[in-house]
């Protein structure tokens, strides 16, 4: 089984998630809502599945070049440290 991710993000990495339907966005930090979020997977395996499945499809796929360019820079700010 493909893996679901729970996210603890806002703005455009939580909208990527969204859109790619691969997993679930909680606000960062938020013990209740991410506690919230494992249960409902568990709770429903082909919603995990659905999502696991959705992601992988999504990365094995070429990404259209906006969605390229913002992945990007998301992921070398998160590498600067600048991410929050």
């Amino acid at each position: 089984m493909r893996k679901p991710i729970i996210l603890g993000v806002r703005g455009l990495p939580a909208e990527l998630v969204s859109q790619a339907e691969a997993g679930i966005c909680i606000q960062p930090e938020n013990e209740h809502e991410l506690l919230e979020a494992v249960e409902k997977l568990r709770a429903d395996p082909q919603l995990a599945r659905s999502l696991g499945e959705a992601g992988y499809e999504r990365i094995a796929s070429p990404i259209p070049t906006i969605a390229s360019r913002a992945s990007t820079r998301i992921f070398s700010s998160v590498q600067a440290g600048e991410w929050q």
